[in-house]
């Protein structure tokens, strides 16, 4: 297991210009927490706002990174959203700041994880919001 905090580049299958996290800073049994700049040319951005379709793919890029660190020896599994529900937006996030995205198992079966997710931006709650995802390989 690598030494955190870690790029998490290695451990999603997602590239240029869909990452959406920069760094996993914990691994704990039923938590993972990754990081993310926000910068001036990100997809997701518009008029210097990151979008909810941005923190979604946030959220569902942690939940990918969890997947990929836990198998670290072995190619990085792809998966897709099965689900998102109770999505709360309570501020939209700016370029030049950072996430911090913290996602608790509430279960995981075979090959589906369900997630609750809280996104923050300096130290302020900024969304919440629970995702089912299925491993597709």
């Amino acid at each position: 297991m690598s030494t955190l905090p870690v790029s998490a580049r290695a451990f999603i299958p997602q590239q240029p210009p869909i990452v959406m996290i920069d760094n996993i800073l914990v691994c704990e049994d039923a938590q993972f927490v990754t990081d993310f700049l926000i910068r001036p040319d990100n997809v997701f951005v518009d008029d210097c706002v990151f979008r909810e379709s941005g923190l979604m793919e946030n959220i569902a890029q942690t939940c990918a990174a969890r997947v990929g660190f836990c198998a670290s020896d072995q190619k990085v599994p792809r998966g897709v959203i099965g689900g998102i529900s109770n999505f709360v937006l309570h501020q939209h996030p700016r370029v030049g700041q950072r996430l911090v995205t913290t996602i608790q198992v509430v279960a995981g079966v075979a090959n589906a994880l369900v997630v609750d997710a809280v996104v923050k931006c300096e130290d302020a709650t900024i969304a919440t919001s629970s995702m089912k995802v299925f491993i597709t390989q």
